[in-house]
């Protein structure tokens, strides 16, 4: 999203284009601190660019607002007098004795997340300035809840076994219609040759009345000694009672029994549930696989709302 504005080079345009600045920083949770902060940077910037780059005269400055997915980014852009960024370093030691050069860059490069200047030549010149937008690390953002809770006893836990394989393609299909990313997940007879092949093992969730409603297994790798936490599930009706950590911790009590040296998670973007699991567990992200998707609306989860685990 861009918003583009011009004035020329007036004092008087600077209250407007602040207000605006500040309706738009309103709706992205920035504290009251950080967000007069940003304010004074581009205020400071802003003031700099229509005191001296066009002096004597009249001149146009383009102000562009960018909003990115993690940052915003504002810049300011005019066509006046050349500009040295490399003459104005502030020295406390040259403040002692009045000389303050150097001041304003520094109070923009200390209220900015990053500060860039650059030199069009006959294209004039620009100063961007970049806030980014405040965030909660996903394991900060999950909500602990203790796995001795009014739900247990009402679920009983049991290892993967072939008997199991259609109550697992069940579950997925009730969870997920025929969205799932694994097709062979639809398909009990493939499920089961896995299980009896040792390609995999978990656990299920059924209630007292014997329905599976949650299932977590690990993949093994072919070619070391470590596992993938690959597939889970959790029956939309008994979503947010903390089933998923009930499994993940008996998965990894389990891989621990079985001497793996490592479990891996690959965690879809969109996914927080999963990515909310791992992070409480101790996983670590160590990289992103960024591509093209096709949209996929999950039977059961409200993408507009916090899912509970």
């Amino acid at each position: 999203m861009n918003f583009v504005i011009n004035i020329t080079n007036t004092y008087k345009a600077i209250k407007p284009i602040l207000s605006f600045l500040k309706e738009i920083l309103k709706d992205y949770n920035f504290s009251e601190n950080e967000l007069y902060r940003f304010l004074i940077a581009v205020n400071e910037a802003l003031t700099d660019s229509i005191k001296y780059a066009y002096p004597d005269e009249t001149g146009n400055i383009e102000v562009r607002i960018s909003i990115e997915n993690s940052f915003i980014e504002v810049s300011i852009h005019d066509y006046g007098q050349p500009f040295d960024i490399t003459k104005y370093d502030y020295s406390p030691e040259k403040a002692k004795n009045g000389d303050f050069s150097g001041s304003g860059l520094k109070l923009i490069k200390s209220f900015a997340d990053d500060f860039i200047f650059i030199n069009l030549g006959k294209n004039g010149k620009e100063f961007r300035l970049i806030k980014n937008f405040p965030y909660i690390h996903i394991s900060k953002e999950f909500e602990e809840k203790s796995e001795k809770s009014t739900y247990e006893g009402l679920y009983q836990i049991d290892f993967v076994k072939e008997e199991y394989a259609e109550d697992i393609s069940k579950l997925i299909y009730r969870a997920y219609g025929l969205t799932y990313p694994k097709e062979d997940m639809y398909y009990p007879e493939k499920i089961k040759k896995e299980i009896k092949e040792n390609k995999k093992f978990g656990v299920i969730l059924k209630t007292k009345d014997g329905e599976v409603v949650g299932y977590f297994a690990i993949l093994k790798s072919t070619d070391s000694n470590i596992g993938e936490v690959g597939e889970a599930v959790v029956h939309p009706n008994h979503r947010g009672k903390g089933l998923m950590n009930i499994m993940m911790k008996a998965l990894i009590d389990m891989a621990i029994y079985r001497g793996l040296l490592g479990l891996f998670g690959e965690a879809v973007s969109v996914h927080t549930i999963s990515q909310k699991v791992n992070a409480k567990f101790g996983f670590v992200s160590t990289a992103l696989l960024i591509g093209i998707f096709p949209y996929v609306e999950w039977k059961g989860f409200k993408q507009k709302n916090k899912e509970s685990l």
